[in-house]
């Protein structure tokens, strides 16, 4: 009677110790220690995350920026690019007194010159804003906004080399960070509109313009040569265009022509009708263009100019190409082949091989 009772007092040690060796596992997982402690470079990644999102934000706030900056005054303009360049300053304090392990001092160096990139090109903005907003010519404006994006390309492509430098861990110990999601919206042709856009919108005269943005085949080239594009045999060519209202008056039925020109004259055309607010970009697709093989083309599209339009010096866009099947010669041949280097001669046998020896 008294062992038995003994045995069932000793029964609860069993789902204690369990207990306890569960709790023990829980706080190594949340942890991620080693037998010397919690691992310094979670904890690290810990204290610069929220530095990281409030990057992302402040990305979203400058990509709105962009977008809004024809709607606010000069005064408003100022205020906002001032306090982005500001916040960037702060974050890239943050991150570079950011106490990171001796085995991540270089993750951290790529993490720090990231956000060195971007504050400085917050500050490069405000002074491209100023030339864009000026009298100056347009290529200088231009120039001035395409060194941001490429700044900013940089910035981005910095941050993708230091997560590839992370700890490699069961789950993701860092976030993305991009702020150029369109790298389009950064090229020269876009930056070109955008400046024509931002010094019509800001005047009090009716501007009436439109032009004609970027083009591109599908099927795209395979090569080039000398100035045009060598692309594949196809029945059908299509084209994606980007046309903008880079006046201060909305447009409407505006047409968008596309023309397949040969020595011998025009040989295919396509056509599209859009409406276009102040300021807005628009993708166009135009299709059915039947390409010739193996002779010189020139493909345009061309924006029909609006009723008091004067500028139409960007409505329009040229492309020479040429049509042709893979390895031919521009003469519509097949290419020669590289020559084959000569086989050697099998070694000659003597007389006597295979054969009965000569007679004494």
């Amino acid at each position: 009677m008294v062992a038995a009772r003994r045995r069932r007092r000793r029964r609860p040690i069993l789902p204690l110790l369990a207990l306890v060796v569960t709790a023990g596992v829980i706080v190594a997982t949340l942890t991620r220690g080693s037998a010397h402690g919690p691992d310094q470079r979670l904890a690290w990644l810990d204290e610069v995350r929220p530095a990281v999102e409030q990057s992302n934000e402040l990305g979203l706030e400058l990509v709105d920026l962009r977008n809004q900056v024809t709607k606010l005054d000069r005064p408003t303009l100022s205020r906002r690019l001032s306090r982005l360049s500001a916040e960037g300053q702060a974050l890239l304090a943050q991150v570079d007194h950011s106490d990171a392990p001796s085995s991540l001092s270089t993750t951290q160096a790529l993490l720090v010159a990231c956000f060195a990139v971007r504050s400085q090109a917050v500050d490069d903005l405000a002074r491209a804003f100023d030339v864009a907003l000026g009298s100056g010519p347009v290529p200088d404006a231009v120039a001035s906004l395409a060194g941001v994006g490429q700044d900013l390309a940089t910035a981005d492509r910095t941050y993708e080399v230091f997560l590839a430098r992370l700890p490699r861990y069961r789950q993701p110990a860092a976030i993305a960070s991009k702020w150029v999601a369109d790298p389009g919206l950064w090229d020269d042709a876009d930056l070109t509109a955008f400046v024509t856009h931002l010094r019509s919108s800001a005047s009090l005269v009716p501007i009436h313009d439109v032009a004609v943005v970027t083009l591109a085949t599908d099927p795209p080239p395979v090569g080039k040569e000398g100035a045009a594009d060598v692309l594949p045999v196809v029945s059908s060519l299509r084209l994606h265009t980007v046309v903008a209202n880079v006046g201060n008056e909305s447009q409407r039925h505006v047409t968008v022509i596309a023309s397949l020109n040969g020595p011998a004259g025009v040989i295919d055309t396509a056509r599209q009708f859009v409406d276009l607010a102040p300021g807005q970009r628009m993708a166009v697709q135009l299709g059915g263009l039947r390409p010739p093989p193996n002779q010189p083309l020139t493909l345009s599209v061309r924006i029909e100019p609006v009723p008091g339009e004067t500028n139409v010096s960007d409505n329009q866009l040229d492309r020479p190409l040429v049509v042709r099947q893979p390895g031919q010669s521009p003469q519509g041949t097949p290419a020669p082949q590289p020559a084959q280097p000569a086989q050697p001669a099998p070694p000659t046998q003597p007389a006597s091989s295979g054969g009965n020896p000569p007679g004494p």
